[in-house]
């Protein structure tokens, strides 16, 4: 979990960004995919504290319903055990998670329940069971770290420091012009086109709170999913997003112009 700068120090709130990447990826590269999710507030400063092996000084959220839990699992373990957590869907580019709690001597679950992803990482931390991430899930929303946002972070921190430096450092390099986000493709529409665009500059300029937030634009989000779709041969699915992307540009317009 790479945990970005406290937005307010004196209140000790946090916002992070989660990363996820693949057992089987023992070899970090630029090319390497890993999924990202963003948090912040309760969550990320539980998270954050249960990395740094801490505690709060008075008992959060988070922490009473995992006392709640392993209460539960205490009086009646076969029902109440968590057994696993995962993220099992992305419904309009929102991460949907499910804790599954059952028997742990035989595997059963005995029933589920939805969560957002940052709570069941949280209760999985805690109480040691695994987190997965459905194959669906991670075909279409996994990106390659070097068109990640933690790159993007890393770069800015990277040159904030050399900034500071007596010996100026030169950062690691930010995503190519040659990176899907902000290589300019004959089928693309004309919004799809100038959020590239806006991309490059931001990033050229080394803007890199622009450029994330031109990256996590809604038509930018859709068209990651499209193409990351087309690639896999889901043609059907790709042109079904690409239909809803045409009529979320329009609908964007005509708002605007009204």
């Amino acid at each position: 979990m790479k945990i970005l700068p406290a937005t307010d120090q004196s209140a000790g709130t946090y916002s992070g960004v989660l990363v996820f990447q693949r057992d089987a990826d023992l070899t970090l590269t630029p090319d390497t995919n890993i999924l990202e999710i963003f948090v912040a507030g309760d969550t990320a400063t539980n998270i954050y504290t249960q990395l740094q092996n801490t505690k709060s000084a008075r008992p959060m959220v988070h922490d009473l319903m995992f006392n709640m839990l392993t209460r539960a699992a205490q009086t009646n373990g076969r029902q109440w055990q968590l057994l696993r957590v995962a993220i099992v869907a992305l419904e309009n580019d929102i991460f949907v998670g499910r804790l599954f709690f059952g028997d742990p001597a035989t595997g059963v679950v005995a029933w589920d329940c939805d969560c957002r992803p940052s709570d069941g990482v949280y209760l999985s931390m805690r109480s040691g069971c695994p987190f997965y991430v459905a194959q669906i899930v991670w075909d279409v929303a996994a990106v390659p770290i070097r068109a990640s946002k933690v790159h993007m972070i890393a770069v800015h921190e990277a040159h904030m420091a050399a900034e500071g430096a007596s010996s100026i450092v030169p950062p690691p390099s930010p995503p190519s012009a040659s990176d899907d986000y902000t290589q300019l493709k004959p089928d693309d529409m004309d919004a799809i086109k100038l959020l590239k665009r806006e991309l490059a500059v931001a990033v050229r300029e080394e803007d890199y709170a622009a450029a994330i937030r031109l990256r996590d634009h809604p038509f930018m989000q859709m068209y990651r999913r499209i193409e990351a779709l087309n690639h896999l041969g889901r043609g059907e699915e790709a042109t079904r997003l690409q239909n809803e992307l045409v009529a979320m540009v329009q609908r964007t317009h005509a708002e605007a112009t009204y």
